[in-house]
């Protein structure tokens, strides 16, 4: 995409097969429709690789009524339940002690202990989504966890950019449909785990979809053992859900898009996007850090400084930890999780860049040319958190989670676990690397996501 916009413009339009696709390049465009004319370009071209597992459904794909209402009820939720609110650091940093207590009881029989981040960082951001989700944790005895999200990983590291350019007739051919089975088979997976994890909230003799046990009077009498009550906010976001689609009921309201299956997507997109891209952007961060150990040892001497190096870090550090910000916002631009991005359709005609994009195109802004934008982030490819004190408002051209409307949803979230993982990693623990230092080059350079390459640390405690 670099290349085209050198070569055409930040305005242009990629044909893939019958299908005109356009794409922006700048920043300044992109924020112009996609703020300014958000309305415009809120509804979803979506490819038939994401529209098999979501059948419409969901807050990626979705448009229309369906998408307001659970953009409206997702956002209200997760701000209930403290997404953007100090209430949420309690859950992080629970679920980063324990999962580095083992780490921690390594290190004291052997000075320092050698770890496959992976594995380690997928189990405490996938149990922080989890418990907001489900108000269940993970750890490293959850076996099916780890089964599925390995199927995931397999998944997502096959998954190309021609794969979105699938159409219905080509699964008549056998290796195009068993490519697309193996694919979304994780997907499935998923959606089968979360029907199970809701099922365990209904009346074991019913086992009905939750529109049968509403019909039926449900009451807070019928969810297990008291742990989920259906009153209030509840406690988390399954809780919250039944309790809206209670209420919807009680209306009488029979043109709901509150229904199970509904439910069942939401909680895929939230789930998926809650671990993969947080997943990918710590590690990718710690190979940044371990490349640059300048850098890191700046951010570490600044932290400890700020905390007195006597407590741990907490997000009510952040307005003092002004280097350390830069590193976390350096980290985000690099990871660049996403290769390119879900294009939206246009509602009717609007002015793109001076030029005249029709009702019904299907169009989007490309994040990853825009992270690595040399006119606004000189060396791009090197990790320099300075560049953001050298230059005033540079952090604003840093747009991992989106533009507009349709931007991510779990921003804080996200903000919230990279900040408190990666600069308590940092305060408790010298990391350094195993061997030889890990690639920066993504696993997946054409991938739909660029996945980091495996690797080993060590870590010795200093906290």
């Amino acid at each position: 995409m670099s290349l085209i916009d050198k070569k055409h413009g930040p305005v242009f339009t990629v044909w893939f097969g019958p299908v005109p696709t356009v794409h922006i390049t700048d920043l300044e465009i992109a924020q112009n429709a996609m703020i300014k004319q958000g309305a415009n370009f809120v509804d979803r071209w979506v490819p038939l690789l994401f529209t098999l597992p979501r059948n419409g459904f969901g807050l990626i794909t979705s448009s229309g009524k369906v998408w307001q209402d659970h953009r409206r009820f997702s956002q209200h939720t997760l701000r209930n339940f403290g997404i953007g609110r100090n209430i949420i650091e309690e859950k992080i940093m629970e679920e980063f002690n324990l999962k580095f207590d083992e780490v921690d009881r390594q290190i004291q029989k052997s000075g320092c202990h050698i770890v496959d981040p992976q594995p380690l960082v997928e189990v405490l951001v996938g149990s922080v989504i989890n418990r907001v989700l489900f108000s269940e944790s993970f750890d490293n005895s959850n076996d099916y966890f780890f089964v599925l999200k390995e199927n995931l990983n397999k998944s997502l590291s096959r998954l190309t950019f021609l794969d979105t350019f699938v159409y219905k007739f080509m699964l008549s051919f056998p290796f195009i449909r068993g490519r697309y089975e193996e694919i979304l088979k994780p997907f499935y997976q998923l959606k089968d785990y979360f029907r199970n994890q809701f099922q365990q909230r209904q009346v074991p003799i019913l086992h009905a979809p939750i529109t049968n046990l509403l019909c039926a009077g449900f009451s807070k009498a019928r969810v297990e053992s008291g742990k989920h009550v259906l009153e209030g906010e509840g406690r988390d976001y399954v809780d919250a859900y039944m309790i809206k689609m209670m209420e919807e009921m009680k209306g009488n309201q029979e043109e709901t898009t509150f229904t199970e299956e509904a439910l069942l997507t939401n909680l895929l997109d939230l789930w998926i996007a809650g671990q993969e891209t947080t997943t990918m952007t710590v590690l990718s961060g710690i190979i940044n850090l371990l490349n640059y150990p300048e850098a890191m040892d700046k951010a570490r001497e600044e932290i400890k400084r700020v905390t007195g190096n006597n407590r741990p870090l907490s997000l009510l550090d952040r307005p003092t930890t002004t280097y350390f910000n830069a590193t976390i916002t350096e980290i985000q631009r690099l990871a660049s999780v996403v290769n390119f991005n879900l294009w939206r359709r246009s509602s009717e005609n609007s002015n793109v860049g001076g030029f005249t994009i029709p009702g019904g195109t299907t169009i989007a802004a490309q994040l990853s040319v825009l992270l690595s934008d040399s006119d606004h982030f000189k060396k791009h490819n090197e990790f320099d958190p300075s560049r953001y004190l050298k230059e005033e408002r540079l952090d604003q051209h840093v747009v991992p989670f989106g533009i507009g409307k349709r931007s991510c949803l779990g921003e804080s979230l996200a903000r919230a676990e990279l900040y408190l993982i990666i600069g308590n990693l940092l305060q408790r623990y010298q990391i350094s690397a195993v061997d030889e230092l890990p690639s920066r080059e993504p696993m997946t350079p054409n991938g739909v996501v660029r996945k980091p390459k495996p690797f080993l640390f060590s870590l010795f405690k200093i906290m």
